[in-house]
């Protein structure tokens, strides 16, 4: 597995910042008889692709930190990209900056010149845990073009119901505002619920979705509920759960069921 942590100014945040990625080694790669001008494009160019998304306070080094997720990534042969997103809630409203455009653009098109990472959808999946499930179920509800699959690891996946609880609470005040008005997040761009009703109104194709929560999570209810409600729009759905709270020893377990879920393109 090799690991790369980069710094490079981004002109849709307009300030530097940071991306860590780890691409496995194909069979092919240890042969030493493949030659050097052979080793890495043509191979990369086929990596199937998780875009791995950070917790609230979280950056783009939380899951190597805490979890073995390199590891089990090696074992899939998926290549992992981790971008830092601050406290965001992956909006672009945010006042930390406009970080789904980030992540949904300029992302893949810096992975993709810099390590030749392909942005074809069938290679291209999208998961992560509490504020980052919460992502990248916006990201591939909103852009269903790009992302295949989806998994959401306790993810805060009700945001009517979290802005309603964050209104007048100084603590939440930074993550609020990614919201905008906290009284018109029903139904807007930030509504997961609103998406998904949406992309299943229309033609574009459904990303198939994973969503798992320990049952002693605080969030433990947005799971099943928009499991249920992703399930009668016709979305393939797989919903998982079991003991656990909202902790890295959860995230760890459940994060191999998610590789192991995903549709990976045979090669």
């Amino acid at each position: 597995m090799s690991l790369f942590h980069c710094h490079f100014f981004s002109k849709v945040l307009q300030t530097p910042t940071e991306l860590t990625v780890c691409l496995p080694s194909p069979p092919d790669y240890v042969c030493k008889e493949t030659p050097i001008d052979q080793l890495y494009a043509p191979v990369q160019d086929r990596l199937p692709v998780l875009t791995l998304l950070h917790g609230l306070s979280g950056d783009c080094t939380s899951w190597l930190r805490e979890s073995s997720v390199e590891r089990y990534a090696a074992e899939a042969g998926v290549a992992l990209v981790m971008p830092s997103a601050q406290n965001s809630f992956y909006s672009d409203l945010s006042p930390a900056g406009p970080y789904f455009t980030y992540i949904a653009e300029e992302v893949p098109r810096f992975c993709r010149a810099a390590f030749g990472l392909s942005t074809r959808r069938e290679q291209n999946f999208i998961a992560g845990l509490s504020m980052g499930g919460y992502g990248a179920a916006k990201l591939a509800l909103t852009l269903p073009e790009r992302y295949a699959a989806f998994a959401s690891l306790s993810g805060a996946l009700d945001a009517a119901a979290l802005a309603g609880q964050w209104k007048g609470d100084p603590a939440f005040a930074q993550v609020a505002a990614a919201f905008g008005d906290l009284d018109s997040v029903a139904g807007s761009e930030h509504d997961l619920y609103a998406l998904a009703r949406g992309l299943a109104e229309s033609d574009a194709p459904l990303p198939a979705a994973y969503l798992c929560c320990g049952t002693e999570d605080f969030l433990y209810p947005y799971t099943p509920a928009f499991a249920d409600f992703l399930g009668a729009l016709g979305f393939d759905v797989t919903e998982e759960e079991g003991p656990g709270v909202h902790d890295w020893a959860f995230w760890d377990e459940f994060i191999q069921k998610v590789l192991a879920w995903l549709p990976l393109p045979r090669l």
